[in-house]
């Protein structure tokens, strides 16, 4: 009778363990994407000293992926611009005149510029530096996830309108899982900024 007891104490310990098994790798993958969460890359930027940060235009961002649109490339050109400005380190070219110059050489967020035009633009402007950005919301879960994991990453380059040269880059990727789409770009746009040497000084 003990040895047949034992025996179905083990089957119900196996069968309990085969049960618990699956929910258990749930977890752990539930926590070690938790854990990912709570430490996101750090924005990457990089400038070249030559960039003096003066008479800058910040164009409209090329906006890709679902739940993103024109306005949000837009939106996230005005605010970079608003940023730049309020560290009191850059002299901008106001985005209203940015915008008339685009709608006149027909650059739009959905057709990027081609280098006579961004030639144009920036004669056009006075500009010596122009803002090339892209905007890309995208779901990491079409590779591997638990959950419908949304991120929103920005990322662009400095150009200067007499060389073509690339005197500067900066990407950076946070979570859009709330849908704000508005508040995603306002923090990325944030923390890169905080980034930019010589901000803090």
């Amino acid at each position: 009778m003990g040895s047949k007891r034992n025996g179905n104490d083990k089957r119900s310990s196996a069968g309990l363990n085969m049960k618990t098994f699956p929910l258990n790798v749930v977890a752990f993958f539930t926590l070690l994407f938790n854990g990912c969460m709570l430490f996101q890359p750090a924005p990457e930027v990089v400038i070249q000293p030559a960039f003096d940060r003066t008479e800058v235009a910040v164009l409209d961002f090329a906006s890709k992926g679902e739940n993103i649109s024109q306005r949000h490339g837009v939106y996230t050109a005005d605010k970079l611009t608003e940023s730049l400005f309020l560290t009191g380190k850059f002299s901008l070219i106001d985005r209203t005149l940015v915008r008339d110059a685009e709608k006149f050489l027909g650059i739009t967020s959905a057709t990027p510029a081609s280098a006579d035009q961004l030639q144009k633009i920036g004669l056009r402007l006075k500009a010596r530096y122009l803002i090339l950005g892209n905007l890309y919301n995208f779901n990491e879960s079409e590779n591997f996830s638990l959950d419908d994991n949304r991120y929103l990453q920005i990322s662009f380059r400095i150009i200067s309108v007499a060389t073509g040269e690339v005197l500067g880059m900066a990407t950076h990727k946070v979570d859009s899982g709330s849908g704000n789409s508005e508040y995603a770009i306002d923090k990325a746009i944030n923390e890169i900024i905080l980034k930019i040497p010589g901000i803090k000084d």
